[in-house]
């Protein structure tokens, strides 16, 4: 609330300049939004100065101060972006020649972002002013779509490092375990896997015990995340138990929507999109139960078209009494991870 009320000032502030430059200057102005109007090229004297910019801030009560550390954002029409922070925001700013140049950046700003990703809070377009407010990126949490689809079982609900690293493969990420570790985030958990994917982009992937520890985590992450400016925006996937860390030194569309299809993946995991032997191997078990005294594996899983086949087997029931061996074969499908085809020994 504090944020909105601090960038509504801003706004009123500046417009405030701007008209007041209008009085000073003794020409009419009106500010709309119409079309029309905002293409119309701003004269000299009534052109905003970033001098201008900075008397509305001093004037919303938060005056602007120098961005200390180095960051990177869009060349708009030629211009690029003098950075300030203010009232616990951070600022890019723009001040083009005419009203006419503004509205081309804005349309640069558009065209440069179609495929890429940009946490913005707000922008401001005022005359040939444009103020992008710059924002951590969201957290991206992909709650879990637990779907009771495994004969009221829950076992596909827990990621492994295989399952994440097969879902990357399968986008074509080519994934170069890093040679160093560093934990950007100091989450203090063992970190399963990290990843180089060029000389400006890292993967760094967590693999929690249970969705408490993953949202303890994330809580972790969200009160670190300030310390990194927008030049290395992190950006966080969480789906089930795994916790994934992109780290880019500036957004690049195809590795994003690469990284998206693999959590996408991975979010539908609990239905058996994915599926390894050993998760195969629970669900026969699972399938079987305690009741029928099924508690090891007689022979390893083969994996046929579509389909992991699974045989079980047992020569001593649950009260310790012996019984004479019994087998049980079936096949998990995949991705569905139902259980068919079931037989077993007399």
């Amino acid at each position: 609330m504090k944020k909105k009320y601090i960038a509504l000032l801003i706004f009123m502030a500046i417009f405030a300049v701007a008209v007041n430059q209008d009085w000073q200057k003794g020409h009419q102005h009106e500010f709309e939004q119409d079309q029309t109007q905002a293409q119309t090229p701003v004269p000299s004297n009534l052109r905003l100065t970033m001098a201008d910019v900075q008397a509305a801030f001093v004037q919303a009560g938060s005056p602007l101060e120098a961005w200390p550390h180095e960051m990177t954002f869009y060349t708009l029409n030629g211009i690029a972006p003098t950075f300030y922070q203010s009232a616990g925001g951070r600022f890019a700013i723009y001040v083009f020649m005419s009203d006419e140049d503004r509205v081309k950046g804005r349309e640069d700003f558009d065209e440069q972002t179609a495929t890429a990703k940009v946490a913005l809070s707000h922008i401001y377009e005022i005359r040939n002013v444009l103020i992008f407010e710059l924002k951590q990126v969201e957290r991206v949490a992909f709650m879990q779509k637990v779907k009771d689809s495994l004969n009221g079982s829950n076992m596909l609900a827990v990621l492994t490092i295989e399952n994440v690293k097969a879902a990357l493969q399968q986008q074509g990420v080519v994934l170069d375990s890093a040679d160093f570790y560093y934990d950007w985030f100091k989450l203090g958990l063992k970190k399963e896997f990290s990843f180089n994917l060029n000389a400006k982009e890292q993967l760094y992937v967590y693999i929690f015990d249970s969705a408490t520890d993953v949202d303890r985590g994330l809580e972790q992450i969200n009160n670190q995340n300030a310390m990194y400016d927008i030049a290395h925006m992190p950006m966080s996937y969480r789906v089930s138990n795994m916790l994934m860390i992109y780290m880019r030194y500036k957004p690049m569309a195809g590795i994003e929507e690469k990284i998206q299809s693999a959590v996408d993946a991975l979010e539908n995991f609990n239905n058996g999109a994915i599926l390894t032997k050993e998760q195969a191997i629970r669900i026969a078990l699972d399938y079987a139960g305690t009741t029928n005294h099924f508690k090891w594996i007689a022979t390893e899983p083969v994996r046929g078209e579509g389909y992991w086949e699974v045989i079980l087997g047992s020569d001593q029931n649950l009260d310790g009494q012996h019984h004479p061996p019994e087998k049980m074969w079936m096949k998990v499908k995949v991705p569905s991870g139902k259980v068919y085809d079931v037989r077993q020994s007399e």
